[in-house]
């Protein structure tokens, strides 16, 4: 027989939807979307439950699943957050997805507490997912589980800007997920409870597009324009610290205007990603500080008062920068060693209080926040170079965009020095730090500490392995997922 008729009559499969039997028939028909959503009969099982989340103008997404991988089903879709006035993709498309985000995790360890991270293009669909895979307690037995992100293909490069500070914020949200999960079984208090965080997370994506900086920097809207007046003083130690603190800054005042100025002048020196993550004040919109952002601000009372998001900073990746307009006052959070600790003892805690039903937290210490008090000849250079160069043309900016190509070639150069020195890493650095410090001409604090700050975003690691003393909690072996 011809193989080509041959496969033209094979077998065809519909579904009986009132009896769950699979009925076979040889003829050559068609199968309406209905009868054919997927490739497995309808069940009890392979229902899921819907919910929908507020309108988030600006937002990039068009649903967000929680699937789990059942030991007889296999990948099974779970529950579907939609968008209010979004479109959400056909249900065959969800199913699809579900499976291919838990595909090859059969093997996967229950016990880990690792959150694991998944990315699928899949321009044929028009769609790209974002997913995070993880176990957790369901039904009172651990499953593996996974929260995907669903956007349309051509919101793809928006996506990019913000995936990692997506990363961090879902990962803590998903973490607090699970600690719920493990205290009952999934109901609908705790589906609500994720839903309510899931709206907080984006609607500050949302805040990025409505008050976000502009792609490119204008001088107009920084200190470095004449027509602003910034104590240079001030402006050395704000730019010697944001600097210091991995380009992390949190800007507070009465004045929005005052606020707005500070953030766009240290957003210069962030990269373009940096920029993208960072968002302006408005006096009608008060949000609250959000931990990794970049460059943020927060507006004071009409008495000048203000309460620090002191628990949150810790929260962040990196140190933080903290700067009083009205004051003139700089600050920063634990520098790189001890705000590690400190990152992870708060976020630890914070699992616990969920946990117990605990509500008040142990007060963060706000005399751990040192004044910014280092001398820096990179940074008081600059400001006397920009100051004599005409303010027309773009030509400050410009200059100022050189010197942060500066830092980065001093960074790999840092980067290369310690990796010929200690062959990689296998063996201590020769000569110690001062050494290093001479031969790279780093001997000023405030200028190592910019420089180092720099390399460890090239170079993940490079401080630790430079300025730890080798005691330090191995915080990747021990993930938050397991402190319960």
């Amino acid at each position: 027989m011809d193989i080509s008729k041959a496969s033209r009559r094979l077998k065809l499969t519909t579904r009986n939807e009132d009896t769950g039997i699979m009925k076979f028939t040889s003829s050559n028909q068609n199968m309406d979307d209905k009868m054919f959503q997927d490739g497995t009969p309808l069940s009890p099982s392979s229902v899921f439950t819907t919910s929908e989340l507020k309108y988030i103008p600006n937002c990039f997404l068009s649903a967000i699943l929680y699937c789990h991988w059942d030991n007889i089903l296999g990948p099974r879709l779970y529950h579907v957050w939609k968008i209010e006035n979004c479109d959400t993709p056909p249900v065959d498309i969800l199913r699809f997805l579900s499976g291919q985000i838990l595909s090859g995790e059969i093997c996967r360890e229950l016990d880990s507490g690792n959150i694991d991270f998944k990315f699928y293009v899949m321009p044929d669909k028009d769609v790209v997912v974002s997913s995070f895979v993880f176990s957790a307690k369901l039904d009172n037995d651990l499953a593996i589980q996974s929260i995907g992100l669903v956007l349309p293909y051509c919101n793809l490069h928006l996506y990019l800007k913000y995936h990692q500070l997506l990363q961090l914020c879902l990962r803590r949200m998903i973490s607090k997920l699970r600690i719920l999960m493990n205290k009952a079984s999934l109901s609908e208090n705790v589906l609500n409870e994720f839903s309510a965080w899931l709206t907080m997370c984006f609607e500050m994506f949302s805040s990025l597009t409505e008050a976000g900086l502009p792609q490119q920097p204008r001088l107009s809207d920084t200190a470095f324009c004449p027509l602003h007046n910034l104590e240079p003083e001030f402006l050395y130690r704000c730019i010697t610290s944001h600097l210091m603190t991995f380009g992390r800054s949190l800007v507070v005042g009465k004045l929005a205007e005052r606020v707005n100025l500070v953030i766009s002048t240290l957003a210069v020196f962030n990269s373009d990603r940096e920029r993208a993550c960072s968002r302006l004040v408005l006096e009608d919109k008060p949000w609250t500080f959000h931990h990794d952002l970049c460059v943020q601000g927060l507006i004071k009372s009409k008495n000048g008062a203000i309460v620090l998001p002191m628990r949150e900073i810790l929260c962040s990746q990196y140190p933080t920068t903290i700067i009083d307009v009205q004051n003139r006052d700089v600050k920063q959070s634990p520098y790189s060693q001890e705000h590690k600790v400190r990152n992870y003892e708060v976020l630890r805690d914070e699992l616990i209080c969920l946990h117990y039903n605990q509500i008040d937290e142990h007060d963060v210490i706000c005399s751990m926040f040192q004044k910014a008090q280092y001398n820096s000849t990179l940074v008081s250079n600059l400001l006397e170079e920009i100051s004599k160069l005409s303010a027309d043309c773009g030509i400050r900016i410009a200059h100022i965009q050189q010197f942060i190509r500066y830092l980065n070639r001093k960074a790999l150069s840092l980067i290369k020095y310690v990796e010929t020195e200690t062959l990689k890493g296998s063996i201590p650095l020769k000569g110690g730090l001062k050494k290093l410090r001479q031969d790279l001409s780093l001997t000023i604090e405030g200028d190592f500490r910019i420089v180092i700050a720099t390399a460890e975003k090239l170079k993940p690691g490079i401080f630790q392995f430079l300025m730890g003393d080798g005691k330090e909690i191995d915080y990747q072996s021990h993930p938050l997922g397991e402190i319960i």
